[in-house]
C-alpha cells in the first residue's frame, strides 16, 4: 500500500473534506515509471499508448457488483454506486498502478454514453481530446457528470551521443 499512498491520501482528503452532499473521485500520481491510481465510484482510469485504450479501473456500481458474481444487471443499477467520496472507507478504495506513459480519466457521463471504440478515436484524432470527449458525450444527450481529463507524460530527452570517428 506504501507505494499507492499518494491515491490513499488523496482520496482521504477529499473524504474529510465532504461532509455534505457527496462525489465520486479518480486520481492519478506519477511515478518514475507511471502512475498509481486510486477511485471511488463510478469513474475510470484508462491506459493509452496512442493507438489502444485499455481500462485500469472497475465501477464501484451495484451493476459491477452483480456482473462480478455472475448475477443479472438492470440498466438502473449501472447508476447506483457502492462507493463514494462521502461514505466510502480506505479499505474500500480502489488501486492500481500502471506503467502506461498516458492516460484518460473519465466520468460516468462520458464513459457510459460513448463507446470504447469512439473513444479511441477521439484520442486519435482530436486537437484537445478532454474536451472533444466531453462534447461528443453531451451531444450524445448524457444527463450525467461529464468529465475527461487525458494525462501524458513526455519522453524523457534523448542522451547526447558523440559520433564515432569514420573506419579506416
Amino acid at each position: 500500500m506504501l507505494a499507492s499512498a499518494g491515491p490513499i491520501a488523496a482520496l482521504s482528503a477529499a473524504h474529510d473534506a465532504v461532509s455534505d452532499g457527496d462525489c465520486v473521485l479518480v486520481v492519478a500520481q506519477p511515478y518514475a515509471g507511471g502512475y498509481h491510481i486510486g477511485w471511488v465510484g463510478d469513474v475510470r482510469a484508462y491506459a493509452w499508448n496512442g493507438v489502444d485504450l485499455w481500462q485500469l479501473t472497475s465501477d464501484h456500481t451495484l451493476a459491477q457488483y452483480h456482473r462480478d458474481r455472475g448475477g443479472r444487471v438492470e440498466p438502473r443499477m449501472e447508476h447506483l454506486v457502492t462507493t463514494s467520496v462521502r461514505t466510502s472507507a480506505v479499505d474500500e478504495y480502489g488501486l492500481t498502478a500502471t506503467g502506461a506513459a498516458n492516460l484518460l480519466l473519465t466520468t460516468d457521463g462520458v464513459h457510459k454514453t460513448l463507446a470504447h471504440d469512439a473513444m479511441t478515436t477521439i484520442l486519435r484524432t482530436a486537437a484537445d481530446p478532454a474536451e472533444a470527449l466531453v462534447a461528443a458525450a453531451v451531444a450524445a444527450g448524457t444527463r450525467d457528470n461529464t468529465t475527461a481529463v487525458v494525462l501524458s507524460r513526455a519522453p524523457a530527452p534523448a542522451l547526447p551521443t558523440t559520433p564515432l570517428p569514420a573506419a579506416a
